[in-house]
């Protein structure tokens, strides 16, 4: 066990030192609002057209009846159907870099939403916390995850010092744990592979609109199963204190077990993702121009429909990864603050390395991991 401060020393700190911390999350934030507010700009008159055509032709010649409802349910289909559009080029194969780019977005998308829901998890917070996470995957499906994301971790960073993790309360509720990565795998990434694999058209798209549910379906599909486990938790009374100590360690040695398959499992299903996408672009391309734009690029005109379905996405995924980044960096500054003999070059080199030979979804989950490793040596 590394030698840490007393956590009776381990003070919350200045609320407004805490605030000035998160001004890279904050030029996140007004970036992606600039940036990506200017591509839609372009892109709106291209959308508005497309859909009052009634149809979209995709480059194998199927042509489809955008007028068909998705869901049966006039909300959804209002609120969801122009959306499962824009995701036509890149899901259809019809732009190859584009079809790169949205293989390893939606790959990466997993983890970071996962990882917002088990930081609601964890002992320090309450059951409400869940409806934080859903609330911002709500939003950033409407607006945008570039912009959602500086969001995000801005209040959790605000809201959650390590001061209020400490004496095993950093750990996830096991409730959670035991059914979370077969709630992934089904509500998630099954859908995102529905994506992709079918060979019609339609079938693809009919499994976007899925897709599109997955921040409110995945905490929906979990939630009978947490309420067995806890229940089943519950009714184990009647321990001594000394028995009690014991169960405590065995359900933190069986955490950190849980934990490490799911952000394990996060870190091989992105690199897998990012991998396949990036032996499928052209020879003369990189995956570093598939993902990030160009700096100035939203002050470009949006040529066409697809280009700028492309270059928002790029916006949004870099942008989301970006604050993700600067979150981690956040937490990792935490924990040397309070003695954990944390070597900053090892973690940014490991992660630099990391993102280019993986990924960022892979760097993300392994970065989170790697914090986990740490609170738990921090509470051994």
């Amino acid at each position: 066990m590394p030698c840490l401060k007393d956590p009776k020393e381990i003070e919350r700190g200045s609320f407004a030192k805490r605030a000035l911390a998160c001004t890279p999350l904050v030029v996140c934030y007004a970036y992606a609002n600039v940036s990506m507010d200017s591509v839609l700009a372009g892109l709106r008159p291209l959308l508005g057209s497309l859909l009052q055509s009634g149809s979209w032709t995709a480059s194998s010649g199927e042509v489809l009846r955008l007028a068909e409802p998705l869901y049966n349910i006039p909300l959804l289909d209002k609120t969801f159907g122009a959306l499962v559009t824009c995701f036509l080029p890149s899901i259809s194969g019809s732009d190859g870099l584009s079809h790169a780019q949205m293989l390893s977005f939606m790959a990466d998308l997993g983890p970071i939403y996962g990882i917002w829901l088990l930081e609601s998890g964890r002992r320090a917070h309450s059951w409400m916390e869940i409806l934080f996470p859903i609330t911002m995957g709500a939003a950033f499906q409407l607006r945008g995850i570039g912009k959602i994301a500086p969001i995000y971790y801005i209040i959790e960073h605000l809201r959650t010092p390590l001061s209020k993790l400490v004496h095993c309360r950093h750990e996830v509720r096991s409730d959670m744990l035991t059914t979370f990565l077969p709630t992934m795998l089904t509500a998630y990434y099954i859908p995102t592979l529905g994506n992709f694999l079918p060979r019609e058209l339609q079938n693809r798209r009919y499994f976007n609109a899925i897709w599109q549910l997955f921040p409110v379906v995945v905490p929906l599909l979990q939630a009978p199963f947490r309420l067995l486990d806890k229940i089943a938790s519950d009714s184990v009374q009647g321990l001594s204190k000394e028995q009690e100590a014991i169960e405590a360690r065995r359900n933190s040695r069986k955490t950190l077990r849980y934990i490490r398959g799911i952000y394990l499992s996060f870190a091989v299903i992105s690199g897998l993702s990012y991998t396949y996408a990036r032996r499928s672009i052209p020879a003369d391309s990189s995956m570093t121009s598939v993902i990030l734009p160009g700096l100035w690029d939203y002050t470009l005109p949006v040529g066409s429909f697809a280009e700028g379905i492309a270059r928002f996405m790029k916006y949004d995924e870099s942008l989301a990864i970006a604050s993700g980044f600067v979150w981690l960096g956040l937490k990792y500054r935490e924990l040397k603050r309070h003695g954990y003999p944390l070597s900053w070059w090892k973690v940014i080199l490991g992660m630099a390395a990391t993102t280019a030979a993986l990924g960022p979804g892979a760097a993300m989950s392994l970065g989170w991991g790697l914090r986990e490793e740490m609170l738990a040596k921090m509470a051994a």
